[in-house]
């Protein structure tokens, strides 16, 4: 302990004494004392700082650090030097009690002896015990049968159970790692790890989070003792789950969506800048890579909200707010393209609708997103329902089309980035693939959740779920 505190601090010497006796020493000038140091015995330009160690009244120790006088201790070093100093006597007997063993004594002496020794294996397990609570990923120890006998409490955090209750239970059964949940049986697992003393990891997704699981096998006096256990741990990696899938999505967005648009582009101003084309072909080839431009940062500008999102990055301004007047916005907003297709907007708002609280510039983007979609879509002379209403303690806002219908094999996938479902009716329809992802994320910020219902030629219903109470106030 005496080094550490040395090379912590750059002091150029240490001394450890508990009840007058030096414990630890490391680097001390001139000789060693047996007890505290005469000051005067020490070389030219060298003092001694005396720390005290705050310890019961019936024990006292010092630590003593010697330094060069131009360079006084900080306050940092003399408190991190404590700090050590402190740990390091609280692990060591005190030397008065220890030569008080060493004397001939009765069944009395040998008593608090044992005493002593008793206390001392206590102290180094609490500090074991004490090691293992503290360790930031999951921790969870279980027997060779695969029974846990220890979880610490960041474990507890990420099973959802204390460690009291996980004590007892199945290892595999915990991590669902074994059928019908998981894909090997205990007694494979148990085969791995026990007889072929082969450590086993693999990621494991638990609610919304991304782990690294390590199973290791315990063995007794090295390779060659028997495998008395089983040390499980968990690391978070969601983290860098979500900065590798965020680099899959950019190079999906330079490499496939920004790549037709840059294509379309370069092409006509190669042309533009060769040849000479007649006024009316150049102005719809200047419109053309106008839309395509449009296109690019319209792409680009949604990416990066979603990204936003995503990573917490997103001012969430929350205040009150009537959901019915925002959507009442987005319709008058689209009138306009549903006029143009011979669409009618229907409006169905329940009476008396409760405000919530959320974000209103957000809210405004996710449902004037929905109601676009509704009418890009959408066969020309159909009909688009929005319903305003509460149920069970959410406000509900439906958007329902008359559109082609989303295939069930798709529904899962729309609310992924860049997806779009597959149809030809959809060949000409300007889209991203990204709304709907932006739509999901926002709406879960609030607190809710986007639920699809949709058939085949039928149409389909997009309803966002709102929570009405406290919960709205954003994730």
């Amino acid at each position: 302990m005496a080094e550490s505190i040395v090379a912590l601090t750059g002091a150029t010497g240490a001394l450890l004494l508990r009840s007058g006796r030096v414990i630890g020493s490391y680097g001390y000038p001139g000789p060693r004392p047996t007890g505290v140091p005469d000051e005067a015995k020490l070389p030219a330009g060298i003092q001694l700082a005396r720390i005290p160690l705050p310890l019961p009244p019936d024990d006292d120790a010092l630590l003593i650090l010697a330094h060069p006088t131009s360079q006084p201790l900080s306050r940092h070093a003399t408190r991190l030097a404590q700090a050590l100093a402190l740990a390091g006597v609280d692990a060591t007997a005190n030397p008065a009690d220890a030569s008080r063993g060493l004397l001939p004594g009765g069944l009395e002496e040998k008593a608090q002896n044992m005493i002593r020794l008793n206390d001392q294996i206590a102290r180094q397990a609490e500090f074991f015990h004490s090691s293992m609570r503290s360790v930031e990923d999951g921790l969870l120890i279980a027997g060779p049968d695969a029974r846990i006998r220890f979880a610490n409490p960041r474990a507890g955090a990420i099973l959802d159970l204390s460690p009291e209750v996980l004590a007892g239970r199945d290892l595999f059964e915990v991590l669902s790692l074994t059928e019908p949940a998981g894909v090997q049986s205990a007694a494979e697992l148990l085969e791995i790890l026990i007889l072929d003393r082969q450590p086993i990891e693999r990621e494991l997704p638990l609610r919304s989070h991304r782990y690294t699981l390590r199973l290791a096998p315990v063995v007794r006096a090295g390779d060659a003792g028997p495998v008395i256990g089983i040390v499980a741990s968990l690391a978070d990696i969601t983290r860098q789950h979500q900065l590798a899938q965020t680099r899959s999505d950019v190079v999906t967005l330079v490499s496939h969506e920004m790549r037709t648009p840059l294509t379309a582009i370069q092409g006509m101003t190669e042309l533009l800048a060769s040849y000479d084309i007649e006024p009316v072909r150049r102005r719809e080839m200047t419109l053309a890579i106008n839309d395509e431009v449009k296109r690019l940062a319209r792409m680009i500008g949604d990416y990066l909200d979603i990204a936003r999102l995503e990573m917490g990055k997103t001012e969430f301004r929350c205040a009150p707010l009537r959901v019915e007047s925002i959507v009442e916005r987005s319709l008058l907003l689209f009138e306009p393209l549903a006029q143009q297709k011979s669409i009618r907007l229907v409006r169905n708002f329940e009476a008396g609708l409760p405000a919530i609280l959320g974000d209103t510039d957000l809210l405004a983007r996710v449902f004037g997103n929905l109601i676009l979609n509704a009418l890009k879509y959408s066969p020309l002379a159909t009909e688009v329902q929005v319903s305003v209403y509460t149920a069970e303690g959410q406000l509900c806002v439906a958007i329902e089309d008359q559109g082609y219908g989303i295939p069930a094999e798709d529904i899962e996938q729309i609310f992924e980035k860049f997806y779009r479902v597959p149809r030809l009716q959809d060949a000409d329809v300007p889209g991203t693939g990204l709304g709907l992802t932006f739509v999901r994320e926002i709406v879960e910020l609030h607190g809710g959740r986007v639920g699809v219902h949709s058939a085949q030629g039928v149409g389909s219903i997009f309803t966002v779920y709102l929570p009405c109470g406290p919960q709205s106030q954003g994730r």
